[in-house]
């Protein structure tokens, strides 16, 4: 291996470790991003200048790993509930990234990144939308209120995951569960 792709593959390593860390933190100093990666700081500042570069890194990297996720999610799925529980079962995994692009796209004004990332979510809506002209969901609530219900339901999983609330193999069925049929009791 060269010694240009020793330097990607570390580089990529303190950039998951980092999402990790600010996932958990997201007012981590470079110091304590740096000691959670178990690297110095003249390491982590050797491959970012400043925590700015090293957020949009991050950034940009999260909006790849969950737009390529999102691009083998069936969206032809006829069944509402098989299609959540396939999309939960596909983003789920990638909650540290999804949880740092929540916090950092209400701090950013970073064009670029709220455009990618709208792109993204624009997918969901438009697909919320077809379906509520289906009568698959609710057309008295906006699709992009959906979206966002949808979208916190997420964080609110993943995290319970994270703190050992949730088992991972009961997440999908749990956010369908919940955005689908709500609290409401069986008559």
């Amino acid at each position: 291996m060269s010694k240009i792709d020793l330097m990607i593959k570390r580089k990529s390593k303190i950039v998951e470790s980092a999402t990790k860390c600010l996932a958990e933190n997201p007012n981590a100093s470079l110091n304590e991003i740096a000691a959670y990666s178990e690297i110095g700081i003249a390491t982590l500042h050797r491959y970012f200048s400043s925590r700015d570069n090293l957020i949009k890194t991050i950034s940009l990297r999260a909006i790849e790993l969950v737009g390529n996720a999102i691009s083998t999610i069936n969206f032809d799925e006829p069944d509402m509930r098989i299609f959540v529980k396939n999309t939960a079962s596909t983003l789920i995994p990638l909650g540290d990234n999804i949880y740092f692009l929540f916090a950092e796209m209400f701090k950013t004004d970073d064009i670029e990144l709220v455009r990618k990332e709208t792109v993204i979510w624009d997918k969901f809506i438009a697909e919320f939308t077809k379906r509520q002209r289906r009568g698959e969901l609710r057309s008295d609530v906006k699709a992009d209120w959906i979206f966002k219900v949808t979208y916190n339901l997420m964080f609110i999983i993943w995290k319970a995951i994270h703190n050992g609330d949730v088992a991972a193999n009961e997440a999908a069925e749990i956010l369908s569960i919940t955005l689908l049929d709500g609290f409401k009791g069986k008559s």
